[in-house]
């Protein structure tokens, strides 16, 4: 019998949505732990809550390893593939 992981990593697609900058135009806000950037705001109704929970951590952006550098990886970005570890 094979047992299904504890933990998944889920690949999410978010549309911008136009509140400000960096993260926040997805409609989430983060917090660096390890060099790793972790949801704690997630926008009521935005694209962002209708995949993201708290404290997820996003490890990856278009599949490039988030290293203390999120904002500078969505930048200028209309739409972004998110790796987490849940």
């Amino acid at each position: 019998q094979v047992l299904e992981p504890l933990v998944e990593n889920f690949a999410l697609r978010l549309i911008i949505n136009h509140y400000n900058t960096g993260s926040e135009m997805f409609g989430f806000q983060t917090t660096q732990k390890d060099g790793v950037a972790v949801v704690n705001l997630i926008e009521p109704n935005s694209n962002a809550a209708k995949v993201l929970s708290l404290q997820d951590e996003i490890i990856a952006v278009n599949d490039r390893k988030v290293d203390n550098n999120l904002n500078v990886l969505i930048a200028d970005k209309q739409t972004v593939i998110l790796t987490i570890f849940r």
